[in-house]
């Protein structure tokens, strides 16, 4: 698609302003001001999940949105620069609500050039905090970046037990946990990242007991900020939801390798039929609805998961085993009511991730039941919520952060589209795919 910004000048000003007043969403001081442009011509989704509006338009003043609706009954500004979207949809910018080692606003421009106009970063030193202010590369806009700082674990607790990049924030008592919330938030932190695992590699590690991490998120809700908590194992997932965390991070699996999983459905006819009397056990339709039930979200992470393996032929059986029960997990919790949020577990570095991992994850949600416009909503309004910043973006609304993407093709019918982006906007300024000027 080419796509064109025009200035609208002389007569068609005059009748636009002239006819100002029918446009309900648009103030009247943003007629004949100057910093306003619309974008037109494309079918808006606006991240609510509410129908798409066809024909659709988008009126921006400064960084925020001050209109949304059909073009016929809204009055476009005099003087506004046009953005003509040529039939293609206008969404939210995705947000990838789980990353890692994102400081680099270079890394972060990376993002941005997919369409991914924020990250929310769950795990970095504390020293590289700061660094996530900065919003150019270059010159160019980058994705916003959020921050956790580091991950609020016990003494001598994982990650940093066997990782040693600096990761851990330690807490040995309520009073440190407390101390070190309002520490993290007093530096900025967007949400406060628990890590609730007691192994790794068939070794025991420390981790926070309970009455700390009800301390930690009396503390962070005392402050506005949300928990965000490690929990990859079946077993903690009930402390996390009695402590009262926001958001799991990952899908919660029962303790089972590969070789254990095969060797229980060992003579079955059909072991990823048997799947579910063995993975998807009994606890879930107890915790799955309950989790639900308290508005805690999921972030699955699945495309660098056990998910990554869904639907690979070259996976072993076990792993397909595996692959199918994440996603099925994640199925019934959506079965249930529960929120899905998209998040990926990139980090800058690592063998074989990529900042559009978001597709794959995209694909995997799609997959476990979600339809289409759930799953972009998962990648926007849902996303936006987890990074704390639910106020002032995921959604096209009157009033948000002018956060916003023009893709080719219709997301709805065919998630592909989402590859396919053309313009990034990010707070009102085009920040990728600047268009031809006329």
């Amino acid at each position: 698609m080419r796509h064109r910004i025009v200035c609208l000048f002389g007569l068609l000003a005059t009748l636009l302003a002239a006819a100002a007043c029918r446009g309900p969403n648009v103030p009247a001081e943003a007629a004949g001001s100057a910093g306003v442009f619309v974008i037109r011509n494309g079918t808006v989704i606006d991240g609510t999940g509410a129908e798409p509006i066809s024909d659709g338009i988008v009126i921006i003043q400064g960084e925020r949105i001050v209109g949304v609706g059909r073009e016929a009954d809204i009055a476009v500004p005099s003087g506004a620069q046009i953005i003509d979207a040529e039939g293609g949809t206008i969404l939210p910018g995705i947000i990838d609500s789980h990353v890692h080692t994102t400081w680099s606003p270079e890394v972060r421009r990376r993002f941005l050039e997919l369409g991914v106009t924020s990250v929310c970063d769950l795990g970095s030193p504390i020293e590289r905090m700061d660094d996530f202010e900065q919003d150019t590369w270059n010159g160019k806009a980058v994705a916003r970046g959020f921050r956790a700082g580091p991950i609020v674990t016990a003494p001598g607790g994982l990650p940093d037990a066997v990782l040693h990049e600096g990761l851990n924030y330690e807490v040995g008592t309520s009073e440190e946990a407390r101390r070190g919330v309002a520490d993290l938030v007093g530096r900025g932190a967007d949400v406060i990242k628990v890590y609730l695992q007691r192994t790794a590699d068939n070794k025991p590690y420390p981790m926070l007991d309970e009455a700390v991490l009800k301390a930690i998120v009396e503390e962070a809700h005392a402050h506005g900020v949300m928990v965000r908590a490690h929990v990859t194992k079946l077993d903690l997932l009930p402390i996390a939801l009695d402590c009262g965390v926001d958001i799991v991070e990952h899908v919660p699996k029962p303790d089972l390798s590969e070789d254990g999983i095969m060797r229980e459905l060992q003579g079955s006819d059909d072991p990823l039929a048997d799947l579910f009397h063995l993975v998807v056990v009994a606890e879930y339709d107890t915790l799955l609805p309950r989790m639900a039930r308290q508005g805690v979200v999921m972030v699955p992470t699945l495309a660098i998961g056990l998910g990554r393996w869904y639907g690979s032929q070259e996976a072993t059986p076990g792993q397909r085993v595996l692959a199918d029960g994440a996603v099925e997990i994640v199925r019934r919790f959506h079965s249930a009511g529960g929120v899905i949020a998209l998040g990926t577990d990139y980090n800058t570095g690592g063998k074989g991730l990529r900042p559009d991992m978001f597709l794959r994850e995209i694909q995997l949600l799609h997959a476990a039941g979600l339809t289409p416009m759930e799953v972009i909503e998962a990648a926007t309004n849902q996303a936006a919520r987890v990074c704390g910043h639910g106020e002032d973006l995921g959604t096209i609304e009157v009033g948000k952060l002018a956060d916003i993407l023009i893709v080719d093709g219709n997301p709805v019918a065919d998630l592909g589209a989402l590859e396919r982006v053309v313009i990034v906007v990010k707070g009102g300024k085009v920040a990728h795919g600047i268009p031809e000027e006329e």
